[in-house]
């Protein structure tokens, strides 16, 4: 096990099928491209819902398919254990649900799920938002993961990978305004950013986010407005802050800071910083009450991004 990595990916694409293709695509193909030893396990013994009582055979997994319908919003509707699982995402994904996930727990050697949920992975797509120009709400992707390849030597490392190239996927599928792959957010939807630099919650974040970058990390996606504004793609592959930069749908780019999410140490931090600065929120950052009590640690620069535009 390892320290909790996560994903987002925020789709603003006015074209109501593109976007439900990448929805269904972040859930459908997330745990095949996050946690594969997991995702065979199902494949092979099939889906075990979770519960407070033993789910299923020991060392496993339970896994748990919802939707929150729109116009039930206390409803939680669970796929049934029989049905197959890409054609119900799909199909519940046309009728435009406020939310649908995938959770899934690794079971203990009594078949049980750890009380903590140490070991686990939640995939979401969020449609709680409506932004200027988009008729109707757009979908939020997020992941969050502490299940490792047993057979990586650095499973950290190997999950992060994983994370990108979900991110990187998706987001050919359907036009993106912001994606980060890290250790520092919570999952709530606002960046590490968001929370020490406190512009409105979310939802203000995210409406404004092709004017203002919502925060940087070990990976990173811009929109094509900010990937302009920092003079493209060539010139942020012409800086030593990246040892990537992949162009996806509508201009947006997928910028990656080092080959191994382990070496995002505090250099690699100030270069990343650095170059993006001029697309930055201005403020100086502020740790939270919260985060000061959780020791929490940031890979932030914790100076006012305007002295460095």
């Amino acid at each position: 096990m390892f320290p909790r990595l996560s994903a987002l990916l925020n789709i603003d694409d006015p074209s109501s099928p593109d976007s439900d293709s990448a929805a269904a695509e972040w859930l459908t193909q997330g745990l095949q491209a996050v946690a594969p030893s997991a995702w065979l396990w199902i494949a092979d013994n099939g889906i075990f819902p979770p519960s407070d009582d033993t789910c299923g055979p020991p060392d496993g997994y339970a896994t748990a398919i919802f939707a929150r319908m729109s116009g039930r919003p206390d409803a939680v509707v669970e796929m049934p254990s029989t049905a197959d699982p890409d054609e119900w995402i799909k199909g519940n994904i046309s009728e435009r649900p406020l939310n649908m996930g995938v959770s899934v727990f690794r079971l203990d050697s009594q078949g049980m799920v750890a009380q903590d949920k140490s070991q686990s992975l939640r995939l979401d797509a969020v449609w709680d938002v409506a932004l200027d120009g988009i008729a109707q709400p757009s979908p939020n992707l997020l992941v969050s993961t502490t299940l490792g390849d047993p057979s990586s030597p650095t499973p950290q490392d190997s999950a992060a990978e994983a994370l990108l190239g979900l991110v990187r996927r998706t987001a050919m599928l359907a036009s993106t305004s912001f994606g980060h792959v890290c250790d520092d957010a919570g999952y709530s939807g606002l960046t590490s950013l968001d929370e020490v630099l406190w512009r409105g919650g979310h939802r203000k974040s995210l409406a404004a986010a092709r004017s203002v970058l919502r925060g940087y990390s070990w990976a990173t996606v811009l929109p094509r407005e900010l990937v302009d504004r920092l003079g493209g793609a060539s010139a942020l592959s012409d800086s030593d802050a990246f040892v990537s930069v992949d162009e996806l749908r509508g201009g947006s780019v997928a910028l990656q800071a080092t080959e191994r999410f382990s070496s995002y140490d505090e250099a690699a931090v100030l270069r990343v910083f650095r170059a993006v600065a001029p697309v930055l929120p201005p403020g100086t950052p502020r740790e939270t009450i919260a985060g000061r009590a959780e020791g929490r640690k940031r890979s932030i620069v914790w100076e006012d991004a305007a002295r460095f535009a």
